[in-house]
């Protein structure tokens, strides 16, 4: 059912009088308790104290139970109820985090992968770098992972070959921010096929999502080619580890 312009007018005249610091504005359409469709705010509210706002050509799927103590709809914004789920104008729900910022990491170096001779599951260079933990995820599913600023990285000496990611715990390798695979002072470390110019990848993790479990955690980590033996054994990768942010992906 599709409710008239005028039982939007009616919600907010019943909330006048709670205190509307807590806000969430829909800016796509989509169900009520999605992240993406109120623009992953660090806080999508399910409380008696928060104001939501539809925008204007919005239409909000309300598919779940919600207690909002005050719902706008501006212009065209529309709300459609599906089944029996609707809107509760007291109590609370629990509210649900969309979004996470991750400060920076510091600068740091990689020398012939630190000393690590040995290849990872996928037969890449084992990781020499791993930053601890940097996020830990409150619910399980899909995570999007974001750049933010001050990331740098840099590689010379033998091979301009290595990496520098996003590794989930439990895995011996990680998904891509950083790569290069280019001929330094004693050629390629491996193939000429697989060159890559410096290449940055700011908004992705390995083409897709990060899939988490509750309580996973997440680590910034790298490597670079290495050498046991010979004269090509100084392969070297300078990197800052900038801010970013986490999306929920509910």
């Amino acid at each position: 059912m599709k409710p008239s312009r005028k039982i939007g007018v009616l919600l907010i005249v019943l909330a006048g009088s709670l205190v509307e610091a807590q806000s969430n504005t829909a800016v796509a359409s989509g169900s009520i308790g999605k992240c993406s469709v109120w623009d992953y705010p660090y806080t999508l509210y399910n409380n008696s104290g928060a104001t939501q706002t539809v925008n204007d050509g919005i239409t909000v799927t309300v598919d779940q139970n919600r207690n909002i103590g005050a719902m706008n709809l501006s212009g065209s914004g529309t709300l459609v109820m599906s089944g029996s789920s609707g809107i509760t104008l007291s109590g609370s729900g629990g509210d649900t985090s969309c979004r996470w910022d991750i400060p920076g990491y510091g600068s740091h170096s990689i020398t012939n992968n630190g000393g690590v001779f040995s290849n990872n599951s996928l037969g890449q260079s084992n990781i020499s770098y791993d930053s601890g933990a940097v996020f830990t995820a409150p619910y399980a599913g899909n995570y999007r992972w974001a750049q933010g600023s001050g990331w740098s990285a840099s590689i010379s000496g033998s091979y301009l070959n290595g990496a520098l990611g996003v590794r989930r715990e439990g895995k011996d390798y990680f998904g891509t921010v950083f790569s290069q695979d280019q001929a330094g002072t004693c050629g390629f470390a491996g193939s000429s096929s697989t060159a890559q110019a410096p290449t940055w990848f700011p908004n992705t993790y390995g083409g897709g999502p990060l899939v988490l479990t509750a309580g996973q955690r997440i680590y910034y980590s790298a490597s670079t080619a290495y050498r046991s033996s010979g004269g090509c054994t100084a392969t070297q990768m300078n990197f800052t580890i900038g801010t970013a942010s986490l999306f929920y992906e509910n």
